[in-house]
């Protein structure tokens, strides 16, 4: 299971985007099983991720904090003008073939207090935590209405 992880690498054909992470999402991309590889093996794998904020790639003075998330969203997907926690954008935290739970409300930390509830928020975290047992049982929301 991920939980709001970057789990691509950064795209490489695109202007001023730089790899962060020095290789290392290009070495787990290259180098570590696949959903489809954890599946044959009888396994899950379950990508969480928050949906937070809507970055921006054009900056004005009403959409300032969307914007700063935009660059960080951009050096991670390539693309500033995406849904994300408001450190990863939500396409980049959910693989192909994985199972999928997305977050409506949801930001990545709650370093600072965060500005809403993050993925260890009472509520938010009974929307994920029961696939911790490894079955796919539904939680008593659905995972589109997070909880604050």
């Amino acid at each position: 299971m991920t939980l709001g992880s970057p789990l691509r690498p950064p795209p490489t054909d695109v202007p001023g985007v730089i790899d962060q992470t020095r290789g290392i999402l290009s070495y787990v991309d290259a180098n570590c099983p696949s959903p489809a590889d954890v599946a044959k093996a009888g396994g899950r794998f379950v990508c969480i991720a928050g949906k937070y904020i809507h970055g921006t790639e054009v900056l004005s003075p009403e959409n300032l904090n969307a914007w700063v998330v935009g660059q960080g969203y951009r050096q991670v997907c390539g693309d500033g003008a995406v849904w994300g926690d408001g450190i990863t954008p939500t396409q980049w935290a959910l693989l192909p073939g994985a199972e999928h739970v997305e977050l409506d409300g949801v930001f990545h930390t709650p370093v600072g207090a965060g500005p809403g509830p993050w993925y260890g928020s009472p509520g938010v975290l009974d929307l994920w935590v029961h696939h911790l047992g490894g079955t796919a049982t539904t939680p008593s929301q659905p995972a589109s209405s997070a909880a604050s």
